[in-house]
């Protein structure tokens, strides 16, 4: 009996919530390929630098909106550049909705993805 009840629990978690981890694995796409977006610009002078790397976060924040379809308006797409390592992030909440007992549980993701963005020097 506790078997059963555990399988149930497990499936019924994988109804509710598997599409969100889901569509976090398709946010950590969008913020790798972005960070090697921001890689291709570091090599650019200032102020030009600052401008394009700008516009790949704001791209960055309407591409989660536009892909994956996150209706967070509280969504931040961050950047933090720490010496030859570039850190993007999201970080959104998102409604799931229980049916039967009208319940709704406010999962908060913070997705993040890392890339070294030193200059490769060929000699």
């Amino acid at each position: 009996m506790v078997l059963l009840l555990c399988l149930v629990g497990a499936g019924y978690w994988g109804w509710r919530f598997f599409p969100v981890y889901f569509d976090g694995w398709t946010v950590d796409s969008i913020l790798r390929n972005s960070a090697a977006a921001i890689y291709k610009q570091n090599n650019v002078a200032e102020p030009q630098r600052s401008n394009l790397i700008r516009d790949i976060v704001e791209k960055t924040r309407d591409t989660i909106i536009g892909t994956v379809g996150i209706s967070d308006p509280e969504l931040r797409v961050n950047l933090e550049i720490n010496g030859d390592t570039a850190t993007l992030t999201a970080d959104y909440d998102v409604p799931v909705t229980h049916p039967y007992i009208h319940r709704i549980t406010t999962v908060h993701m913070h997705r993040a993805e890392e890339m070294d963005i030193k200059p490769v020097k060929w000699e």
